[in-house]
């Protein structure tokens, strides 16, 4: 499903807002994800926004100010069954067997089990879910669990896939086969990823773009790659912990020192009015 013929991004947010009674949320957040290939991390302290974003581009929060754009198109219920949210941990139906929640997942995109029959087998072998398709969610271990989640997911033939923490409390060798199959559907299917994780460590040779977030607000947002940027724990502590600014694009050193030393300058003068 294309929905466009042109370049517009495949995701694009413009000013969004969504804002809760304890000030918590996201404020005027832009950002553009342009390729369909992009494996993007949003990186951020808890609370920050980081899952609040992905709810309002799955619709699950109603945004207060903005838009969300879709291939140039305003978001819509028939982009979702284009998308596939990849929940944490606490957030599925454990009551469910694993077939049965990754049929109810197509069912809900209108997708006809005759349509999807093979490749569920498929998916099955694949994801090594064989002995475990009469399973319940509850009765699994951490990394049987995800794989099958990852099977609701796929079942679905996703352009688009949000993943929050997936890797959270795996061992090692369940991450690196992980992102060897997040890769994969990046490169090779085009799919577009965009995944949450608090282990920046591991995100470095996974995602070509980062987006860094801090109180609700996009503080850094560009590609990425280790070799050429270096770890993001650099990024992390310029941008997050020491408050640096962005340059952005055609901005000169003069125009950004202008704006350094300007911040500086009202501090004092903020300061100075209220003795």
């Amino acid at each position: 499903m294309n929905y466009s013929k042109n370049n517009d991004p495949i995701i694009e947010f413009k000013n969004v807002a969504k804002q809760f009674k304890n000030t918590r949320g996201i404020k005027d957040i832009s950002l553009s994800i342009v390729n369909p290939n992009n494996i993007v991390g949003l990186i951020g302290n808890n609370g920050v926004g980081k899952t609040t974003l992905l709810k309002t581009l799955f619709r699950e929060y109603a945004i207060q100010n903005g838009s969300i754009f879709i291939k140039g198109e305003p978001l819509s219920n028939k982009h979702l069954k284009k998308m596939a949210f990849f929940p944490d941990q606490n957030n599925f139906p454990k009551h469910f067997n694993i077939i049965e929640f990754a049929k109810f997942s197509a069912e809900l995109k209108g997708i006809k089990y005759k349509v999807y029959k093979d490749k569920l087998e498929q998916l099955i072998d694949f994801l090594k879910l064989g002995e475990l398709r009469k399973s319940k969610f509850a009765n699994l271990s951490t990394g049987q669990q995800k794989r099958a989640l990852l099977l609701s997911v796929l079942i679905t033939k996703p352009e688009i896939i949000a993943l929050d923490e997936p890797t959270a409390n795996l061992d090692v060798e369940s991450r690196i086969e992980f992102h060897n199959i997040l890769r994969i559907l990046a490169k090779e299917l085009n799919i577009c990823i965009i995944i949450t994780s608090h282990i920046i460590d591991e995100m470095e040779n996974l995602i070509n773009k980062v987006v860094l977030i801090k109180e609700g607000k996009v503080v850094y947002d560009n590609n990425y790659s280790l070799e050429k940027d270096g770890k993001l724990e650099k990024l992390y502590n310029n941008y997050i912990v020491l408050n640096k600014v962005q340059k952005k694009n055609g901005e000169s050193k003069k125009e950004q020192a202008d704006s350094y030393a300007s911040a500086l300058v009202n501090i004092f003068k903020k300061n100075e009015e209220e003795k």
